[in-house]
């Protein structure tokens, strides 16, 4: 790897703002749209227990070794 390229990728975060703007959008509640806010929630959280489950799961699997 490059020292250009390595020096680029240090101060990168992991979200643009656009990224955080749009999440934020269809995250919050409207009077509305309470039921896309029910969905996105509902969805964000199976998503964040897949992902826990995942790394549960590599680590007990790499303890094996």
């Amino acid at each position: 790897m490059s020292e250009a390229v390595a020096a680029r990728s240090v101060g990168a975060g992991p979200f643009s703002i656009f990224e955080r703007m749009v999440a934020w959008r269809y995250l919050r509640s409207r009077r509305k749209e309470t039921v896309i806010s029910v969905i996105a929630s509902i969805s964000f959280l199976g998503i964040m227990l897949g992902v826990a489950t995942l790394i549960v799961v590599m680590a007990v699997m790499n303890g094996f070794r």
